[in-house]
């Protein structure tokens, strides 16, 4: 066990690291089982108490994928939910039990949970039945589908008790378009287009105001119908306050009309205030639409964040285009 960060750790070993970041120690913990890590881990966990309160974050982290957390009980978890005002968690590579998902989701107060390549043992029902029950909002939640099954994925979708929630790409096909209907304030949300092609978005249920959509694109060929098809249903819409729509694979062009439509579901969306447009690798992909995204959104009155991948000379010869933007 490894209790300050300052120290050197053999990353060939398998470890738990515990950490709170800037006000509290570092926890690597070494073992030769997981009952034993976990023990050890759900005993510093119980001193932390204090530390959290001045900084209250907590990450639990294994450098390999399933570790067993169940040993550590969820009594240490617990006490952290009941006491901590404000909390934010961050579990990477642990399996919990049911008595620990219900403790994660029962917190009285808001919290941020993020959760990667985590496994509940039960699929994630005790997860989900305790958010179902509760009567204040949960927060924010980030995970991995696979952490639940789809029928757990369909009801925590159903739920009004999240304000943000992050979801990777779906591997079910099927399921796709689903975590767009979430009954959630804030969506982050990766789809891949092919998935979505023969989907009729007219009738797509978009409840989040403030909506991140991340688009991969097999091919070369820029997904046309499917984006005319989502820009016109988010003028339908009407609703959003925060778009940020990004695009992902292979060099494609984007037709003018795409952009007119973009435009146009803008101004549909009357209290819309920021609007995020790149690739994912933040290449100047939007350079050659600039001007026209300028021109057509410079009289809305509500929009106060523009943000497009682009290169200097895309704003034109002495800024001429951003400088009648403003105008």
């Amino acid at each position: 066990m490894q209790g300050d960060s300052s120290h050197s750790c053999d990353y060939s070993q398998r470890y738990l690291l515990l950490s709170s970041w800037e006000k509290g120690p570092t926890f690597y913990i070494i073992g030769k089982s997981d009952d034993a890590i976990a023990q050890t881990a759900a005993y510093f966990l119980n001193l932390e108490e204090s530390t959290l309160k001045n900084n209250p974050y907590l990450l639990v982290r294994f450098n390999r994928t399933d570790f067993d957390f169940r040993a550590a009980g969820d009594q240490c978890l617990q006490r952290l939910m009941d006491t901590v005002p404000s909390f934010q968690m961050e579990l990477n590579a642990i399996k919990l039990s049911v008595a620990q998902s219900v403790a994660l989701a029962t917190r009285p107060q808001p919290m941020w949970l993020y959760m990667s390549e985590c496994i509940f043992e039960d699929k994630g029902t005790a997860f989900v039945d305790a958010l179902k029950m509760r009567t204040a909002a949960f927060g924010s939640l980030a995970i991995d589908c696979d952490a639940l099954n789809d029928e757990n994925l369909k009801l925590l979708l159903d739920l009004e008790v999240l304000d943000h929630l992050e979801l990777p790409i779906l591997e079910n096909d099927e399921l796709a378009l689903l975590p767009l209907t979430a009954k959630v304030e804030s969506l982050d949300y990766c789809i891949f287009s092919a998935s979505a092609l023969d989907t009729d978005l007219s009738v797509l249920n978009i409840v989040a105001k403030k909506l991140c959509l991340s688009v991969g694109i097999e091919d070369e060929f820029f997904p046309t119908d499917l984006m005319v098809s989502f820009w016109r249903r988010v003028a339908e819409l009407g609703h959003f306050l925060e778009l940020d729509i990004k695009f992902y694979g292979s060099n494609f062009e984007l037709p003018d009309y795409v952009v007119q439509e973009l435009i146009r579901a803008a101004h549909s969306n009357i209290n819309l205030q920021v609007l995020c447009l790149s690739d994912c690798e933040e290449e100047p992909f939007w350079g050659p639409y600039l001007q026209k995204l300028f021109n057509g959104l410079k009289d809305h009155k509500r929009l106060r964040t523009l943000k497009a991948a682009a290169d200097q000379e895309d704003f034109g010869p002495n800024y001429c285009f951003l400088r009648a933007f403003f105008s």
